[in-house]
């Protein structure tokens, strides 16, 4: 029994640090297509993205997948709110990328009215996304 809880975590460990890392990577190239990153800068958003989230998915995610998966009983307690809040940054990020990628290709947008379009575009999403996670926490 021991033994199989060892291999969950160190399973739900090694998936936590793979995710970081593709997660700080994605933030980091969408934060790009907002501000341009050179050297180390670029560097050093990743190397920050990759820590605050491993800590996020160490403090706050995994530790409910490996319950569910060891048999505990699941800690609602210490979900977060920001930890939601912080997803919708973060899909807002990919969204809005993918949308001003959209409009760019029907318009020929130029680089200072394609900075505001994309904020723009951003803070709808990001809006959007932000009241749609508080009325699914008032309904909790």
């Amino acid at each position: 029994m021991r033994l199989r809880v060892f291999f969950t975590v160190l399973i739900s460990d090694s998936i936590a640090v793979m995710l970081s890392m593709f997660y700080a990577v994605l933030v980091t190239l969408l934060v790009e297509r907002v501000v341009p990153l050179n050297g180390l800068y670029y560097w050093l958003v990743v190397g920050v993205s990759f820590v605050f989230l491993l800590f996020v998915n160490f403090y706050y995610c995994f530790p409910s997948y490996i319950d569910v998966s060891v048999g505990r009983d699941f800690n609602p307690e210490r979900d977060s709110a920001w930890v939601a809040y912080f997803g919708a940054f973060i899909g807002s990020l990919f969204w809005a990328a993918v949308i001003v990628l959209q409009i760019n290709q029907v318009f020929s947008l130029q680089s200072n009215f394609s900075y505001v379009v994309g904020v723009v575009v951003f803070i709808l999403v990001f809006s959007c996304l932000c009241i749609y996670i508080m009325r699914l926490r008032r309904r909790k």
